[in-house]
């Protein structure tokens, strides 16, 4: 191991890394930006980089590498690993970093290569000191005449390269027409055929929603093209990786790994991280599992749990009311509820059902509106303007409450995930209302794919929601007035 690297030193002092090994070269001369020190391959890793990298009579065996591992499993890392090697060891080679757009492009891998060029040049390695960056960070410049480029999605701008390697970030985010043309326009080019790569740093996507990542998916990640990447190291201690998911299929190579492989993925980050997200957003991120964009809003046992002996209260105590509704094809719902602390109890619940090919008369719910005001503390009304501005102008007019137009973008989205935590926590309590409960069954989460937000969405179109709408904006108002 020694000999291995006093080689790797040697030529790495000079203008590339030659014939070294490239995981020789990446343990001897990569640095990590975070720590400063040379990278330290795991067993885990070092199986399937062999394989990826695997050449026969001088050819690399497959032509795309899929590197896909759960988040904080240094994929990002060991991909810009991969980048530099070839930069270092092919005269006059081409790469080219993508993303959706320059900034993403350079937001993972390029920056470490970056980093990794800054701080080789500290410790001394000549190469890395006659790299050059562009002002821009978007372009790297070898003294062996290789290039690293951070392009957008442009497919007419990036069509006919010659590359050596080209590296996809995030290709579950690859959705339009753009990205699957991009995808197209950047295939290893005839003449490089077993001289290339492309390598793919992503975890899992959305199904149905990553046309350019799942069919690549579906090609290779099944049973009958599993393989095993076990292997004896120099000193002949054998590393048993069975259990590492590593798949092939042709010229395509996989991992698609699910299991948390590494010493800083601990049982109580993980912890932490399952509070913090909703189960779809974790399942995709920490256990690299295709998931649906939309799911149930909540299961219904937390619900359950959530029903209980709400604290006695007077008609003094402080109350706001959620208020949702439309004409014909929903319903009008009114909920109101109160804080205790960090806590919140439903008070009030009332709908109103449009009748069989009729519209609503939004006379009563008025009246029962005016009627709360008068007998309860009610401190405001959230609703939504849509189809209520009429109704909120006339009630403004006679002084009856306080009412806020509650935004249905940001805010919503907000107030929905918060809801969504509160039932979680426990942090609300109900008494079975017959109405909201159905409302709350009915609803699924459509999840933003790339924020920890959610939206209450119908289940389907039959499904009506609006107690479960109006309970989201009266707790978001409760909490934020602090009551």
């Amino acid at each position: 191991m020694q000999r291995s690297y006093l080689i790797a030193r040697q030529r790495t002092t000079a203008t590339g890394a030659g014939d070294v090994n490239p995981l020789d070269w990446i343990t001897h001369t990569f640095y990590l930006y975070d720590t400063g020190q040379l990278v330290s391959l795991f067993p885990c890793q070092i199986g399937p980089l062999r394989e990826a990298l695997r050449q026969e009579h001088g050819r690399f065996v497959y032509d795309t590498v899929l590197w896909s591992w759960p988040k904080k499993s240094a994929k990002s890392t060991v991909v810009a690993a991969v980048a530099d090697y070839v930069a270092s060891a092919k005269s006059n080679a081409r790469i080219r970093l993508t993303g959706n757009d320059q900034r993403q492009a350079d937001s993972r891998v390029g920056m470490y290569m970056r980093e990794n060029i800054k701080l080789g040049a500290r410790a001394g390695l000549t190469m890395r000191q006659q790299t050059k960056v562009s002002t821009s960070g978007y372009n790297i410049r070898y003294p062996n005449g290789s290039v690293v480029e951070m392009v957008p999605i442009d497919p007419s701008g990036e069509a006919g390269g010659n590359d050596d390697m080209v590296v996809f970030s995030e290709l579950w985010g690859w959705k339009h027409k753009a990205h699957q043309d991009m995808w197209a326009e950047m295939t290893i080019s005839p003449n490089k055929h077993g001289y290339a790569q492309r390598w793919i740093d992503t975890y899992a996507g959305f199904q149905g929603e990553a046309p350019v990542l799942e069919p690549l998916y579906e090609a290779v990640v099944k049973p009958e093209y599993r393989i095993d990447c076990s292997y004896t190291d120099a000193n002949g201690v054998f590393h048993d990786l069975s259990n590492v998911e590593t798949y092939r299929n042709g010229s395509l190579f996989a991992t698609w790994v699910t299991q948390h492989l590494f010493p800083w993925q601990t049982p109580e980050y993980y912890a932490g991280q399952a509070r913090e997200l909703l189960p779809n957003q974790f399942n995709r991120m920490h256990l690299n599992q295709w998931v649906s964009s939309t799911q149930a809003f909540v299961p219904f046992e937390w619900w359950a749990a959530c029903q209980g002996e709400k604290p006695a209260i007077d008609n003094r105590y402080p109350m706001v009311i959620g208020v949702d509704a439309a004409v014909t094809s929903d319903c009008f719902a009114i909920v109101g509820v109160t804080r205790h602390d960090q806590r919140l109890a439903v008070r009030y619940v009332q709908v109103w059902k449009p009748p069989h090919g009729g519209e609503i008369d939004f006379t009563a719910p008025e009246s029962e509106l005016r009627r709360l005001s008068a007998e309860y503390n009610v401190i405001q009304i959230a609703y939504d303007k849509t189809e209520l501005q009429d109704m909120a102008q006339r009630l403004r007019h006679d002084k009856v409450v306080w009412l806020k137009k509650f935004d249905q973008g940001a805010a919503r989205a907000a107030a929905d995930k918060q809801l969504y935590d509160l039932i979680r926590d426990r942090r609300i309590i109900h008494g079975g209302e017959p109405d909201l409960t159905d409302h709350i069954q009915n609803a699924n989460a459509d999840i933003n794919k790339r924020e920890n937000q959610l939206r209450l969405v119908k289940r389907g179109q039959q499904y009506k929601i609006d107690a479960a709408v109006a309970l989201s904006m009266a707790c978001a108002e409760a909490l934020r007035l602090n009551l």
